[in-house]
C-alpha cells in the first residue's frame, strides 16, 4: 500500500509559505505537509518526534527564534537569524532518524553564501526561491525514490 509523501515546510514568511504550499499542492498529489514557522517550533517538533516520518524537509535558512505570539527564551547556541535553518539541520542530524531525511534548503540566498556550511551536510541541496521549478523537480525525484520508482505524485 502506497503511503502519502510527507513534507515538512520550514518557512517563517506567511506569504512565501502559502505560495510554496499552493505550488506543491498543484503539482504533487498523495502528500501530507506539516508547516513549521520558527526555529523554536522546529526544535519542539523534532523533540516530539513529529519529523521522524518526513520524506523531505524544505528549509528556509533565515528564521526567527520563535513566532511573535510566543515567548520562549533563546537557547545558548542561538547566534542570530541568518543561520537558524542551518542550526535546525544540525539538530536534525543529531537524531537517529534525522540523519537520513533529505533536506532542500529553499532560500533567497545564493548557494555560494552558504556553500561552506553545505559541504559539511549530507543529503542537503540548495534551491533558490526564484526557481520554484527546481524545487518541484527535487520533490518529484524524492517521491519517485520513496515509491520505489513507481508512479510519483503528480
Amino acid at each position: 500500500m502506497k503511503r502519502n509523501f510527507r513534507i515538512a515546510l520550514v518557512e517563517d514568511d506567511a506569504d512565501q509559505r502559502k505560495l510554496t504550499t499552493e505550488m506543491i499542492g498543484r503539482h504533487l498529489s498523495d502528500l501530507s505537509l506539516v508547516e513549521i514557522v520558527s526555529e523554536e517550533h522546529f526544535r519542539s517538533a523534532l523533540g516530539r518526534g513529529e519529523l521522524a516520518d518526513c520524506d523531505v524537509i524544505i528549509m528556509d535558512v533565515m528564521l526567527p527564534w520563535t513566532s511573535l505570539d510566543a515567548f520562549v527564551p533563546m537557547p545558548r547556541d542561538y547566534d542570530g537569524y541568518y543561520e537558524a535553518g542551518l542550526r535546525c539541520i544540525r539538530e536534525l542530524r543529531l537524531s537517529d532518524r534525522g540523519r537520513s531525511i533529505p533536506i532542500i534548503i529553499y532560500t533567497l540566498l545564493e548557494s555560494q553564501d552558504i556553500s561552506e556550511h553545505l559541504k559539511k551536510m549530507d543529503l542537503v541541496v540548495c534551491v533558490n526561491k526564484s526557481q520554484p521549478e527546481q524545487l518541484l523537480r527535487q520533490l518529484r525525484g524524492l517521491a519517485l525514490a520513496q515509491n520505489g520508482d513507481q508512479s510519483a505524485p503528480h
